[in-house]
């Protein structure tokens, strides 16, 4: 998923009580690991379990209904520490599960929707035609995608490129992992990238590019 963060909101009927930690993770420096009790991820599955995968595809306005949801399970403050993290450059990423509450696809997409909407509005993706992508990784794909070839290393690109909204954070998550070991996700930070400087100060380095798509005719 890919959104523009937007001014956190506080929930109506918040527990008074956070039921969620957050410690320094324990692969990098700048990343955050933010942890539910499990109690908390199920009692959310349970109030959204009704919710129709589709009907968060055709009405924008339950996706931020999920959000609350979880901000209500988690207790107060939830959703503006998970906007505090995102906004620090120091830090700007994060790691968060579902405690291994569910294994059901679904419910994966009511979570993560539920996070990323609780940072903002979801950008239009153009490869499934809605706000996220779900898709597999197997050994025999052969389809000019980074994100589905398993042995492609994924280099330095320009994410977000062929989007037409602001493109500032992304929400990424393992649904399974089936006789496969390895494959992590690995982000470099941009103020870790050694060539920086150099980039940044090249006259092109600020130049108002504009991203599109050709489409080839047959």
């Amino acid at each position: 998923m890919q959104a523009v963060l937007e001014h956190p909101r506080q929930s109506q009927n918040l527990s008074s009580t956070p039921r969620y930690r957050v410690r320094p993770h324990g692969h990098h420096p700048r990343l955050r690991h933010v942890s539910l009790e499990a109690a908390v991820v199920a009692d959310f599955l349970h109030r959204v379990g009704h919710v129709d995968i589709q009907n968060l595809q055709y009405v924008p306005f339950m996706r931020y209904m999920l959000g609350e949801a979880l901000e209500a399970c988690a207790g107060a403050g939830f959703s503006i520490t998970l906007n505090e993290i995102a906004r620090d450059r120091a830090t700007g990423g994060f790691t968060l599960n579902m405690e291994g509450v569910s294994d059901v696809t679904d419910d994966y997409v009511r979570f993560g929707t539920a996070v990323s909407h609780l940072l903002g509005s979801s950008n239009h993706d153009a490869m499934s035609g809605t706000y996220f992508a779900r898709f597999f990784v197997k050994d025999t794909d052969s389809s000019d995608s980074y994100l589905r070839q398993a042995y492609r290393p994924l280099t330095l690109h320009t994410d977000g490129t062929f989007v037409s909204e602001a493109t500032e954070w992304l929400l990424m998550m393992k649904f399974g992992e089936v006789n496969a070991t390895g494959g992590e996700s690995r982000f470099l930070h941009i103020d870790d990238w050694d060539e920086r400087s150099r980039f940044l100060n090249h006259p092109l380095g600020s130049h108002a590019f504009q991203g599109s798509r050709v489409e080839e005719c047959r």
